[in-house]
């Protein structure tokens, strides 16, 4: 489901079924309860030099710590689909249940349905240049976020007419 390279070299490699692995020198080594990942269905790995590894699996998020993993309590439970940050520094926790934003200061915000989303189950999300934000969904479909600066008004609102030429407000 995911790869990673580190910066020793070494490959981190996490499956549905194999659970995450380490390859490094000819030499595979495993990870499991013994280390703290407590599920080893793996669903995406994110390898970061603020953030740390962090581990996502169908029943929640692991951080590296020293030689074992730590679950981030925040999604104990949760399917977690990806983590990712944009060119802001926000990390993005994509999950089931919407998309967790983690800003440079710190304020975790979600996205959902309740936001206008069409699926809550979040599998990707792009911030591009102009600072649009797009999220593809499981089985949903391609969302768009943006703050618009200009609503227009033509024909296709209502506008009887197209040639505006003047403007005046009502009391």
């Amino acid at each position: 489901n995911s790869i990673v390279r580190d910066s020793n070299g070494g490959i981190w490699v996490g499956s549905e079924k194999n659970g995450l692995g380490y390859f490094k020198n000819e030499t595979w080594q495993y990870y499991g309860r013994e280390e703290g990942l407590l599920n080893t269905e793996i669903t995406s790995l994110y390898l970061d030099p603020v953030e740390g590894f962090t581990v996502g699996t169908t029943s929640g998020m692991y951080l590296l710590q020293g030689s074992g993993f730590k679950s981030e309590q925040r999604f104990e439970g949760i399917r977690i689909n990806k983590v990712k940050k944009d060119d802001e520094g926000n990390l993005w926790v994509l999950t089931v249940g919407g998309a967790d934003v983690r800003r440079k200061n710190g304020s975790w915000s979600t996205i959902s349905t309740k936001d206008g989303l069409s699926n809550n189950d979040i599998r990707d999300v792009l911030v591009d240049l102009e600072g649009t934000i797009w999220m593809a969904t499981y089985r949903g479909v391609l969302n768009q976020l943006r703050e618009v600066k200009f609503k227009t008004f033509s024909a296709d609102q209502g506008l009887e007419v197209e040639a505006i030429g003047a403007i005046q407000q009502l009391d």
